[in-house]
């Protein structure tokens, strides 16, 4: 899935929600680019990149969790994906 293939609403909520570096990673992420490959891209390590993708599933995950009354979402759960 690419982020142009994201739900609209899910990447408003992202582009809202998330800081500038958090919505870079994420939209490589979403592109299915690994985190060391991220990592590379953006000039920081493979564990910055994927606690960057996670601070941003987290934020999207907490606003979808609220629009639902509470209910335990989490259309964003993220894939097992390889490093590279």
């Amino acid at each position: 899935m690419s982020w142009r293939d994201l739900d609209p609403h899910i990447r408003q909520i992202a582009e809202k929600v998330c800081t500038e570096k958090e919505l870079t990673a994420l939209k490589l992420w979403e592109n299915g680019t690994g985190y060391r490959r991220i990592g590379l891209i953006l000039g920081i390590s493979m564990s910055t990149a994927r606690g960057r993708v996670h601070r941003a599933l987290d934020r999207i995950n907490n606003v979808l969790a609220k629009e639902d009354n509470g209910q335990d979402t989490n259309p964003l759960r993220e894939p097992d994906r390889p490093a590279a």
